[in-house]
Order: structure tokens, then sequence, then C-alpha cells
């Protein structure tokens, strides 16, 4: 059942690179009066790079140039932004995969980075991460997270890895009994992000987290010392979030 929803998830991401419509023009005004229409991808100081409605892209010098207009032509078609910090807040819920421990957990996430350009963005995550809801401890994870957007549209699907380290915490009144340390997570998905506003859109993502940790438990009453407990969790993960 996994290997299909994978499957199914990655058709989708490929078929979502396909070219797409101009969801937003800009109106380019020379100097003579006449006016070109399409998607500027890129500007500088000399020049400005359009892309027409037929896909064919020009090189627009900016002496030639007396105004730009630009028109976004939908709320949810917009391109978000290629520059800047950002600030995303997600909850989740983890299903296990193990038929005989079916208790779900829960997963509160918050991340901040810098959007490098149209595709790319890298930024550090924390959070909390609640396995199983009946467990008397949490993980505090530490990670790095990187996406990838194959395109500059809204709708559209993203590629998401986050990884780094969980940290065991307890609470207080369970520490004198239990004790343990985290491990490594690894956590790889795909998502799908929609535009609310200029700044603000809402996303969806699936995947599969896997976190290494060790518990003891001190036994009073019987004969051992401590219980060992060394865990491999392999949860399914979905979240909604926002970024800002």
């Amino acid at each position: 059942m996994l290997r299909q929803y994978y499957s199914v998830f990655i058709i989708l991401f490929f078929l979502n690179l396909k070219p797409h419509s101009l969801s937003s023009q800009s109106k380019v005004y020379y100097m003579d009066g006449s006016i070109l229409i399409g998607e500027i991808s890129s500007w500088n100081k000399d020049s400005i790079e359009l892309i027409l409605t037929n896909s064919v892209k020009i090189s627009i010098p900016r002496n030639s140039i007396k105004k730009v207009k630009h028109k976004e032509s939908g709320k949810g078609l917009s391109p978000f932004r290629n520059k800047g910090y950002y600030v995303n807040l997600n909850f989740g819920i983890h299903f296990n995969q193990n038929v005989f421990e079916n208790s779900p957990g829960t997963a509160l996430h918050f991340s901040t980075g810098y959007i490098l350009d149209k595709h790319w963005r890298i930024g550090i995550q924390s959070g909390l991460e609640k396995y199983n809801l009946i467990a008397p401890d949490h993980i505090i994870p530490l990670c790095m997270e990187t996406q990838y957007a194959g395109i500059n549209k809204f709708p559209h699907l993203y590629l998401m890895i986050r990884s780094g380290y969980g940290f065991v915490n307890f609470p207080i009144k369970q520490r004198t009994d239990w004790s343990g340390h985290g491990g490594l997570i690894f956590h790889p998905a795909i998502g799908l992000r929609y535009r609310l506003s200029k700044y603000t859109d809402m996303h969806i993502d699936f995947g599969m987290l896997t976190q290494k940790a060790f518990y003891a438990q001190r036994n009073q009453w019987i004969g051992t010392d401590k219980t060992e407990y060394h865990l491999n969790y392999k949860r399914l993960i979905f979240r909604l979030g926002i970024n800002i």
C-alpha cells in the first residue's frame, strides 16, 4: 500500500512539471508606444527577459522601455516570492504501519528559513513529535529542511526533505522511572501548496518519517534493574500547514 501511495504522488509531481499557461502577466510599454504582454522571468539594470504567451523568451533593453505594468490573473494561481525569509507552521498526524500497535501520534512543527529562488527554499525546523499518544514521552526535533518546487505557480506540488536529530523528553513526574536518548530523524514528503494571499499560502503534504530512540524504564518490583527499549519508529505522516 505504501509503495502505491508513493507511486501516485511521484507521478502527480512529474505531471506538475509540464509547461503551464501564464498565470501572471506583465505589460511592457515601449518608448515608441508598442506593447508586449508576457511573464517577466528576470531583470537587471540593462534588460528584462519576458516570456510571451507562446512560450518564446525575449530580452528587452531597459532603455527602450517606457513603463511596465504587472497584473495577476487569479488568487490561486499567482507565483510565490522568489526571495526572502519565510515562517512555516505545520500540524501533523502519524500513522503506524504495525497493525499490533496502531495508536496514532501527533506532530507540531515550526520552521523558518530563506527562499533562495523560485524553486528552492532551505531552513531549520523544531517542534514536538508524539509517536504514541499513550506513551509518556515526546520528541523535540531539530532538523534542516529543504524544499523544491518544479514550477512557480499556485497551486503546485513540491518535494520536501527534513533531517536531523530528535531529543527525548519525559514529563517531570516520569523522569525518576524513565530515561533515554533520541536519534536521527529522516522525513521525505511530497505536498501541494495553494495561495491564500500575497505573502501567505497553505499546504498539505504526505511522507514517511523515521526516528530512532532508546528508552530505559526503572523496575521497582521485579528482579532486573531496568527494562530497555531500542526503537526505530517508522510512521506515515500527513501534515497541514501555513507559510508566511
